[in-house]
């Protein structure tokens, strides 16, 4: 707009964000300047009346307001516009403009004239920083996001907004345009035309602004010089010895500080590696594509709807989340992997940082035997360079424990995870993140093995911590209270449990929002409760609001959705509302199998569990019979706190479906079938006697 009108020999001279409405138009962002109010035509007339400007009058806003143009000059080009323009830019960055607002409000005119033509700003990322220290009393996610703006400021930002607001304008941007296309090609990650001035101009200026001081320097400088030259000769060889020292030094520094941040872009860029989204993208990249190739060659429509079908038929039988993680381990990790190996042998603490980053992915992915090798290296090296006691050590000793945790080798994950709790309370403090981590990671490895007792006074701990150092309504706080309600639950202490997780499904609502994760997840597991209390009606409630809320929020596909599909089916299999249950799982069955996986394989289970138990209340015998026994063969490969529970549940399923069957079927053997899982019922009993069905 603004290279428009200087192209129509017209200069705003009031340029500001008041003066810049921003609307829609085709649904896409749409920005109009306004007011030209106090506009001057670089040649010939704005109207048919002369406007007539007073020498040295300063007219427009001085915090947007060029130097030359707060001079009152009439030579007003139109690089007065693109100085507001970069003052309108460092505010959208910084939040604030390049001059104070208050120091110019009370300053006199020849004060303000003085202001904007003499004092320089700070960079944007300069101010930035500065202003991170006013934030002392927001919580750390505030803090960390102006810490990451500020980094992202530093460098060709600051070069841009600097060059656009210079003093001397025949150093900025000559055209409105060439801003634009110096931000441009930041955007699109291509150098930018700005720079920083170098040593002798930012001299010059010091000079121009300080004339007095520098000249009475000069003398005093010309008197020393006579002393000063009888002990350069001699200091020379020393100096050059010691500045080649330095740039050795400086060299060594400025190589780890590149290979740190070479590592922290590359765990960065590993951190984002989701094959839950990657497997759908790949789903609906393949459909896409097909779908313009049927189109391009004249496939008629009809046709083209009955192969698209097909294909999805067919697709459904490939787990689309299994295949984008062989094709994520093939193409990004196991080259990563060799890479580490190529690279860095000679910085170790480099080495093993971006392994335990290949660690986390390999066990969020849930290939914890990829993960083993890269965790147990990592570790290794970080206790012969740094010690049992360093941060990074204890921080891989976490990592390992977790994994082994993850593992289902609780007698490996204990120790380790002891062990790091202990020395985090003493080097770290009762109170520090990282011995939270460490007393949560120790109750779960105990509560994902039924030591549900054992496990208690962690999360009560934790809780205790989260209350005091975070708040009541930290989010972390309010996600302990689950879990510690959940922990309850299974203890069989529902008189404890359901203060703590209708405290949870409250407090969620209030700070959390009505259709955030946390806050559809309590209502679920709220439910869950009331159903195994036998409280059906209050518990369909729940679920069916669960489930409503995270469709429309989440989507159909969302662990979340999937869980509150399941969760309602459960309810409704223990109503006897079978064909409901039935119309509630079957759809979902695909997205099941893309998202329960890894860690999240138990939940899996219990999904088929519930559709075979709505299966047997249908009398489709031969498809429960299927569903049972995968939901059987889940559950013996899971490692988790349902363990127990899911196989007694299974067993008990498997009764009831032979009982059945032999009642509709007499005389073909199901009375056999349902005293055989009787007697594996009863021996889960004896070893379990706490599981009851989920």
């Amino acid at each position: 707009a603004v290279q428009h009108a200087h192209t129509k020999g017209v200069i705003h001279r009031d340029l500001k964000p008041s003066n810049v409405l921003v609307s829609t138009q085709d649904d896409a962002p749409f920005a109009k300047v306004i007011d030209f109010g106090i506009a001057k035509a670089t040649s010939g007339r704005l109207t048919d009346r002369t406007l007539f400007t007073e020498a040295n009058l300063m007219m427009g806003t001085p915090l947007y307001m060029s130097p030359e143009q707060a001079e009152g000059s009439a030579d007003i080009d139109t690089r007065t516009d693109i100085y507001s323009l970069g003052v309108i830019l460092y505010e959208l960055l910084t939040d604030t403009t390049p001059l104070d607002s208050n120091t110019l409000r009370t300053a006199g005119y020849a004060e303000v004239q003085r202001i904007i033509r003499e004092v320089e700003p700070p960079r944007p990322s300069a101010r930035l920083s500065k202003s991170i220290n006013t934030l002392l009393g927001a919580d750390a996610k505030q803090r960390d996001d102006s810490r990451k703006l500020t980094r992202t400021l530093r460098g060709e930002l600051d070069w841009i907004v600097m060059k656009a607001i210079e003093k001397d304008r025949a150093r900025r941007y000559e055209t409105a345009s060439a801003l634009a296309a110096d931000v441009r090609r930041y955007l699109d990650g291509e150098p930018v035309l700005a720079a920083p001035p170098g040593v002798s101009y930012r001299l010059r200026k010091f000079v121009r602004r300080n004339k007095g001081t520098v000249a009475a320097g000069s003398l005093i400088a010309l008197s020393m010089l006579a002393g000063i030259v009888g002990f350069a000769w001699q200091a020379r060889i020393a100096r050059q010895q010691a500045q080649l020292a330095q740039r050795q030094e400086m060299l060594a520094q400025q190589r780890a500080k590149d290979l740190e941040q070479v590592a922290n872009f590359e765990a960065t860029m590993l951190g984002q590696v989701n094959p839950v989204q990657a497997g759908k993208l790949l789903s609906d990249d393949l459909r896409s594509k097909l779908t313009a190739a049927l189109a391009r060659d004249g496939v008629p429509e009809v046709e083209r709807a009955s192969q698209l079908a097909a294909l999805d038929t067919l697709w459904q039988r490939v787990n689309a989340t299994d295949t984008a993680r062989d094709l994520i381990d093939n193409t990004v990790l196991k080259p990563a992997v060799a890479a580490i190996d190529r690279q860095f042998q000679q910085q170790p603490l480099v080495d093993a940082f971006l392994r335990q980053t290949l660690a986390y992915r390999y066990t969020d992915m849930g290939l914890y035997d990829a993960a083993l090798p890269l965790q147990q290296s990592a570790l290794a090296t970080r206790r012969r360079l740094l010690g049992d006691d360093d941060r990074q050590t204890l921080a891989s000793m976490i990592g390992l424990s977790s994994l082994f945790e993850h593992m289902g080798k609780p007698a490996a994950a204990e120790p380790l995870g002891r062990e790091a709790m202990q020395r985090l309370r003493r080097v770290a403090g009762e109170d520090d993140p990282a011995t939270v981590r460490a007393l949560f990671l120790m109750g779960l490895i105990l509560y994902d093995n039924g030591r549900f007792g054992e496990a208690e006074p962690y999360y009560r701990e934790v809780l205790a911590i989260q209350r005091r150092v975070l708040g009541e309504d930290s989010p972390d706080t309010l996600s302990q209270i689950h879990n510690l309600g959940l922990l309850l639950m299974y203890e069989h202490k529902s008189d404890q449990a359901e203060p703590l997780l209708r405290e949870a499904e409250t407090e969620d609502r209030r700070v959390l929002g009505e259709d955030s994760p946390g806050t559809l997840l309590a209502i679920e597991n709220l439910g869950f409760l009331l159903q195994r209390e036998g409280k059906l009606d209050q518990a369909e409630a729940l679920e069916r609001e669960a489930l409503a809320k995270s469709r429309h929020a989440l989507g159909e596909d969302h662990l979340v959705t999937l869980n509150a599909a399941s969760l309602a089916a459960l309810v409704l299999d223990s109503k006897g509302d079978y064909a409901d249950a039935e119309k509630l799982l079957l759809p979902i069955e695909a997205g099941a199998r893309r998202q329960f996986v890894g860690s999240y394989s138990f939940i899996l289970a219990t999904y088929y569990l519930r559709l075979g138990i709505a299966r047997t209340g249908l009398h489709n015998f031969a498809g429960a019979q299927a569903t049972l026994l995968e939901a059987q063969s889940i559950a013996e490969q899971t490692h988790n706190i349902t363990h127990a529970d899911d196989l007694h549940a299974c067993a008990q399923a498997f009764v009831a479906l032979y009982t059945e069957w032999d009642k509709a079927e007499p005389g073909k053997g199901h009375d056999a079938s349902a005293a055989e899982w009787k007697q594996k019922l009863d021996a889960l009993d004896a070893a379990h006697p706490a599981a009851t069905a989920p």
